[in-house]
């Protein structure tokens, strides 16, 4: 039986130990041209350079019985170790098959496209720092995600304020939408916290305050 002609999708991150992981991914379509992707594993790599990549990528698909003269396309993000012309993982599989084309992943493109759009008005860009900050005081201050609690509870039903990605664009509306649909709850905790707190550690939810009591982020979101 022939080997199917495949794409092959490869992107890291680190773990929860900072060990850094591979994902590999090959996509193919079958008899009736049906697209159908899988996951092969998470592998673990000694660095991240283009070579050191490649040489996993070639280790595994022969391991799986998918051979690299069946390879036909490679998709990445834009990182110069994957994408880079001379020393990316992209390159040097293309000089053992150059057939294998290269794609620029699509969702990383959107991503690029999005950051780039919300960094371009000012507003955005605030109103997005706004939800960071209130998402990592909310996950730093047990205090505040008690009171916080307390009162969203009592109002409508308590949702937790979510962390916003600061890479992934197009993941960042739960965290949007969890403000959003708790800004009067918001506002009181902070009010709460500053006026239950010493000078010092006041400053921050004060400040929180005053920039919602704006009205920037509903405004701008």
């Amino acid at each position: 039986m022939p080997v199917v002609q495949f794409v092959l999708i490869i992107d890291g991150t680190q773990d929860i130990s900072g060990v850094e992981q591979e994902s590999i991914c090959v996509r193919s379509v079958d008899a009736d041209l049906q697209p159908k992707e899988e996951l092969l594993g998470l592998y673990q790599v000694s660095s991240t350079t283009g070579h050191n990549k490649a040489k996993v990528a070639c280790d595994v698909m022969p391991r799986l019985h998918l051979p690299l003269s069946q390879l036909r396309g490679q998709t990445y993000d834009g990182a110069a170790n994957m994408a880079g012309r001379l020393q990316g993982v992209q390159a040097i599989l293309r000089k053992e098959q150059p057939l294998a084309v290269y794609y620029h992943c699509g969702p990383h493109c959107v991503n690029l496209i999005t950051q780039a759009a919300c960094g371009a008005s000012p507003l955005v860009r605030g109103s997005m720092g706004l939800v960071l900050e209130l998402g990592g005081f909310f996950n730093e201050s047990g205090k505040f995600k008690l009171i916080f609690q307390d009162i969203a509870k009592s109002e409508h039903g308590f949702t937790s304020l979510k962390p916003l990605c600061p890479t992934r664009w197009t993941v960042r509306t739960p965290a949007i939408r969890s403000v959003l649909m708790q800004y009067e709850s918001v506002l009181m905790g902070l009010e709460e916290m500053a006026s239950c707190s010493s000078p010092e550690t006041s400053a921050k939810p004060n400040g929180l305050h005053g920039t919602l009591l704006k009205g920037t982020l509903c405004s701008a979101l």
